[in-house]
């Protein structure tokens, strides 16, 4: 096995014993460390370089930009792969792909690409699942609910709306009326087929949606 530093980073205790013998046996390592925050990882002050970072896609959860951008501060060279044992949606995949994941080990449908994968991991190249490459570039992900029909207000409101804001609130933020504010919502759970504030609040988990940095799919 080859001498190289890998790192388990944002696994929950049990998710991390249950990762440890496969990113072992997907880096050819023998021992791992393991960080369970950025901050942790960063004051980590061993003078090793990070060969291969393991990261749990539900640590990036929500702020995928934002910790893709601090991990690569510190690790501007390291393979960075991102598991998940459940099953992610294309667009969550996609902004994965989108953030500098060279590797994503998830949606694995066939031993071929648990081996290709693991190729890449040993040899510091990138892979994505094949059906999920092919579903991208389909443009598969667009069949999102309607996610992509909402114009960039109508987005920004939705995010207001799963931060606890009132509509008056959403209003103010927003500098437009409560009437407009109001009626921009009915209009947006219209698109999406949302009903109320639960369903609202599965569909943002299911596709990311968090953060005011409007669409780049809305028309």
């Amino acid at each position: 096995m080859q001498n190289k530093r890998v790192v388990l980073l944002g696994f929950e205790k049990m998710a991390e014993y249950a990762m440890y013998p496969v990113a072992r046996d997907l880096a050819a390592v023998r021992e791992l460390e393991a960080f369970h925050s950025i901050r942790e990882f960063v004051e980590d002050e061993c003078p090793m370089a990070i060969d291969i970072l393991f990261v749990s896609a539900k640590y990036l959860g929500f702020e995928i930009a934002k910790r893709m951008t601090a991990i690569r501060e510190v690790c501007p060279m390291t393979e960075i792969v991102c598991i998940s044992l459940d099953t992610l949606s294309l667009f969550i995949c996609r902004k994965l792909m989108k953030n500098g994941i060279d590797v994503l080990f998830l949606n694995m449908e066939t031993q071929a690409d648990y081996d290709r994968a693991s190729y890449a991991i040993k040899n510091r190249g990138r892979y994505y699942p094949e059906a999920l490459k092919t579903a991208i570039e389909n443009r598969d992900f667009i069949c999102d609910g309607g996610l992509h029909t909402l114009s960039r207000k109508e987005r920004d409101s939705l995010v207001l709306t799963m931060q606890g804001y009132t509509l008056k609130a959403i209003a103010r933020e927003m500098q437009i009326t409560k009437t407009t504010a109001s009626t921009m919502r009915r209009n947006s759970y219209r698109k999406i087929g949302v009903n109320n504030l639960a369903d609202l609040i599965k569909f943002g988990l299911n596709y990311n949606l968090h953060v005011l940095e409007g669409n780049e799919n809305a028309v």
